[in-house]
């Protein structure tokens, strides 16, 4: 990602560990209001050069996401994943998801807030945030049918729905 001052950063990624960092820009904050004295690539970074699990993020989410970029995260493990939305002056929530040996556990997250207690981080115009919102519900419809018969071509179909008037 290039987007900050002309400089490639880190946007999601893969560590040694196989600890998974993937993020939405939180963009139902305008813009000009969205940086903060910690960018959200030097988090990401800082997660995947010294995080081995989804647990050890959880534990310390309050020193890593103190005054950080608002912006959305999902990371996973072998085991577990987590979703973390940053607001604004330091209000975030981490949500932990956690599956047993054969149970199949399903969530999503686009570029608004969801979580509880953050959906006042949400300030933009709905309609103007309409494709977020529209992907949330149809990737949760999609993965309320059954997901023992997901595939990759499945998987595909997601990410080209056409159905969003606008959506690109």
């Amino acid at each position: 990602d290039n987007q900050y001052d002309g400089k490639y950063t880190i946007k999601m990624g893969v560590n040694e560990t196989g600890l998974v960092v993937f993020l939405t820009f939180a963009s139902t904050i305008p813009l000009n209001q969205r940086s903060a004295k910690v960018p959200y690539y030097n988090v990401t970074e800082t997660i995947l050069e010294n995080y081995k699990d989804v647990d050890s993020i959880y534990k310390n989410s309050k020193q890593l996401f103190k005054d950080s970029t608002p912006i959305n995260y999902v990371f996973a493990d072998r085991h577990k994943a987590l979703i973390c939305e940053i607001g604004l002056n330091n209000n975030f929530k981490c949500l932990p998801y956690t599956r047993n040996k054969h149970e199949v556990v399903t969530f999503a997250q686009t570029n608004h807030y969801v979580l509880g207690g953050l959906e006042q981080f949400n300030v933009t115009p709905q309609i103007n945030q309409q494709t977020s919102y529209y992907r949330l519900s149809k990737i949760n419809q999609l993965m309320n049918n059954d997901l023992h018969e997901l595939d990759f071509d499945k998987f595909v179909g997601f990410s080209l729905n056409t159905e969003a008037v606008n959506d690109n």
